[in-house]
């Protein structure tokens, strides 16, 4: 993240050490996720174009059903807290269909997407109305699901839509 934005890396340098490994002792992952993203996040300025205009920004996180159960829990905590963040963050989890996690984040997510009724053409528009990088993430559920539409629309030819 420090990578795509700079402020980010400057804002989690100064976090404090000593808290860190107070959370790592405890286990606690709230407070890694306050001192390591909230916190930061929140005490940037938005990241802007050169107009100045406010550019969203998009957090990935991919097979969250692939957590074990152990920290499963932990982590949908930590994930319901999102909303928290600046208005600028955007977050777009992937999961196979796992009914504690949609049970879990049901109140939070804006827009879920089912196997075998979405397509290509709806996350698009999704993600065209939420970000600004929307191209890019196609590219990204293209090469998750190795350039073919299966999954979306039940075909199991190249999507042309999305070819690489």
């Amino acid at each position: 993240m420090a990578s795509r934005l700079p402020a980010y890396e400057t804002a989690v340098a100064k976090v404090d050490v000593k808290k860190l490994e107070a959370a790592k002792a405890k286990d606690d992952a709230m407070e890694f996720y306050m001192l390591l993203f909230e916190a930061p996040l929140n005490a940037m300025a938005p990241p802007t174009d050169a107009d100045g205009k406010t550019c969203l920004k998009l957090l990935i996180i991919d097979a969250a059903d692939e957590i074990h159960d152990k920290q499963l829990d932990k982590f949908l905590k930590v994930v319901t807290c999102f909303s928290d963040l600046p208005p600028w963050i955007r977050l777009f989890l992937t999961s196979r269909r796992y009914d504690k996690i949609l049970k879990s984040l049901s109140t939070k997510v804006s827009f879920i997407l089912e196997p075998g009724i979405f397509t290509f053409v709806q996350i698009s528009w999704f993600l065209n109305q939420s970000c600004h990088n929307w191209y890019y993430i196609l590219l990204f559920i293209a090469a998750r699901t190795r350039g073919t539409s299966s999954g979306c629309c039940g075909s199991t030819k190249r999507c042309p839509a999305i070819s690489l």
